[in-house]
């Protein structure tokens, strides 16, 4: 996945349908994984939102969370790569 304006235009709009107010472009690579993280606001804080595509086009949103600490917590990066990992042997991908 790349992180080129088209691909952040289609994120964007994905999540602004959602009722997600995105400052500007705030979508990172988590290193080591194939999870991305968009960074946003929601209801006045900072939200981080891991995900990862399916297929080329669909979003899988693992979990949310309030941005507390500068890394992603152990805890929600291991059962956001769960959930991946379940979703993908689910659909054989």
């Amino acid at each position: 996945m790349s992180n080129s304006p088209r691909r952040w235009f289609r994120i964007s709009r994905i999540w602004r349908s959602s009722g997600w107010s995105l400052t500007e472009k705030r979508l990172h690579k988590i290193k080591g994984t194939d999870l991305w993280e968009l960074r946003s606001l929601w209801q006045h804080r900072i939200a981080r939102s891991p995900f990862f595509e399916a297929g080329g086009r669909l979003l899988v949103v693992t979990t949310i969370f309030q941005k507390k600490e500068k890394e992603i917590p152990a805890a929600v990066k291991k059962r956001a790569l769960e959930r991946m990992s379940r979703w993908q042997k689910e659909r054989d991908v």
